[in-house]
């Protein structure tokens, strides 16, 4: 649909992430596919995007893992798409955790609306109809030269921790919802 993305693996092959760290050359991040919690005899934790170590990979065979290049960024958007209309909100992260991954410390997040490029809406729009999806939580990572780069679609994505009068989300869905009803 023309949108950025970093280059991207999927795999449980240990030999599989080696050949593409290698073709990437580049730092590479990994976050879980599915539910971010883990249980183990010790407890549960929470998976968060982390930096990929190529000499620990053990346990990577037991199912697929999202592999991606890290990518240097200036901020991250959380975009919801309702419909035709797209809310953007910036996310500007205050500590090294949340630069990682902002799931990992919302105490430390500044949030503000921010306008979505043109081209960016065009991409979204297309993805949308695409899939068929009437509603989307979308993450992007806006680089330093201000380029916008795709990484995920979320079909039920949280909203509601965003939802304010300069991001009136729950209306949006309403209305949404109602105009539904009507057909």
């Amino acid at each position: 649909m023309g949108l950025a993305i970093p280059r991207t693996l999927i795999t449980n092959s240990a030999d599989e992430v080696r050949a593409f760290a290698a073709s990437v050359n580049a730092p590479l991040v990994t976050k879980p596919l599915g539910t971010p919690y883990v249980a183990h005899a010790q407890g549960s934790e929470t998976m968060y995007t982390r930096d990929v170590d190529l000499d620990a990979l053990d346990g990577v065979e037991l199912t697929a893992h999202l592999f991606q290049e890290r990518m240097d960024k200036a901020y991250e958007v959380r975009l919801f798409v309702v419909g035709e209309d797209c809310h953007s909100v910036k996310i500007t992260a205050h500590s090294s955790a949340a630069r990682q991954d902002w799931r990992s410390d919302y105490d430390a997040l500044a949030y503000e609306p921010v306008a979505t490029p043109a081209d960016v809406i065009i991409g979204i729009r297309g993805y949308m109809a695409r899939l068929g999806l009437t509603y989307a939580a979308m993450d992007f990572i806006v680089e330093p030269s201000g380029r916008w780069t795709f990484l995920e679609a979320n079909p039920s994505g949280q909203w509601a921790w965003l939802n304010s009068p300069r991001i009136p989300l729950a209306a949006a869905i309403s209305q949404q919802l109602e105009a539904w009803c009507r057909r």
